[in-house]
């Protein structure tokens, strides 16, 4: 099924309103189709896949937790870097 790129839970329902029903996790859909990683990035994402294909169910998601926990660290970085740029 597709979703429109929605970056929320909500968003989803208000799409899955128009659709059947809402699946039990969101699929990731990228903004930008353009965008490819260099080929340092896939190296270092194939080294990830590996590392994670050797863990535990309970590792991974340990692993997961942090990442995505990183993830909100770095975006909110970048709304505070974009703040300072637009006020200076």
């Amino acid at each position: 099924m597709y979703y429109p790129a929605c970056s929320t839970w909500p968003d989803l329902r208000r799409w899955n309103f128009l659709q059947t029903s809402l699946p039990e996790y969101p699929k990731v859909i990228m903004m930008d189709e353009t965008l490819e990683l260099s080929l340092e990035q896939e190296f270092r994402q194939r080294a990830f896949e590996t590392l994670v294909s050797r863990m535990s169910p309970e590792q991974a998601k340990d692993i997961l937790v942090k990442l995505h926990k990183q993830m909100l660290l770095q975006e909110a970085t970048y709304r505070q870097l974009l703040r300072h740029s637009l006020s200076a």
